[in-house]
């Protein structure tokens, strides 16, 4: 790719501020796309290329120095982190995010988590959480301790990505809600875990569960420990709910 074809990005990073230069990226992309000239992976890493030099000759630091005085820097962040729902130029938004402190991201991420009812803004910025994960212990609580079920399943979510024992002891005074949504939520999560510690934390509270839940907690289980779908085949007070014991009978045949 000659210099012709990528010099656009530095006109597009004078001209525009920060979080427009996110939508002009993806309508170039997808400009390009559209030509078909070369795989649209070879040119995103040669967008790289361009932003990484960008980014050690200075160019881009001025323009977030000025940009802060402008409008401050939780604004920037926060505009900023709220473009990741773009999925085309979300690589090159990240190098360009990678210029901000940790601390000041996972806060207004968190933030944005907290004030979006979009469920695409907060998968992407999920998947950007997911890159900071081994930090996001001690901002947990701000979402466990909320009285919005919306808040506390969203830092549910959070708690999946971090895996530690501790948070798996919170996902299980989760699964014990009376909360079916919150309930739900932290069954999900423990799914997504899947290893031997959430096994065992959807066997303990295979009761706690009802209707949908309990068939799909069944099934993680079934495929894991037949011994537990053998102990529930034999309690006889099981017999009456003939829907799930004949997933009990299907599982211990199958497994």
């Amino acid at each position: 790719m000659n210099e012709k074809k990528t010099e656009f990005l530095k006109r597009i990073f004078l001209k525009c501020e920060l979080p427009d230069c996110v939508d002009k990226m993806k309508e170039v992309i997808n400009y390009y796309k559209s030509l078909k000239e070369e795989e649209n992976t070879e040119f995103i890493e040669k967008l790289k290329e361009e932003i990484f030099e960008m980014i050690s000759n200075g160019m881009i630091g001025e323009k977030i120095k000025d940009e802060i005085g402008k409008k401050g820097k939780e604004h920037l962040i926060k505009s900023l982190i709220r473009k990741l729902v773009i999925k085309e130029t979300e690589p090159l938004l990240n190098l360009i995010l990678l210029q901000f402190k940790d601390d000041d991201l996972i806060e207004c991420s968190i933030e944005v988590l907290q004030e979006t009812d979009l469920e695409d803004v907060s998968n992407a910025v999920m998947r950007f959480l997911e890159r900071k994960k081994h930090l996001l212990i001690p901002y947990l609580e701000e979402f466990f301790n909320s009285k919005d079920s919306n808040l506390i399943m969203k830092g549910i979510k959070i708690a999946g990505l971090i895996r530690t024992k501790d948070v798996k002891e919170r996902l299980e005074e989760f699964l014990k809600s009376s909360n079916l949504l919150i309930q739900r939520e932290s069954l999900l999560t423990l799914f997504s875990i899947n290893d031997q510690e959430a096994l065992e934390i959807v066997e303990r509270n295979f009761f706690h569960l009802m209707g949908k839940e309990q068939i799909e907690a069944l099934k993680f289980i079934g495929e894991r420990d037949r011994d537990f779908i053998r102990r529930l085949k034999s309690m006889e007070e099981l017999k009456l709910n003939k829907e799930l014991f004949s997933m009990i009978e299907k599982y211990d045949s199958d497994y």
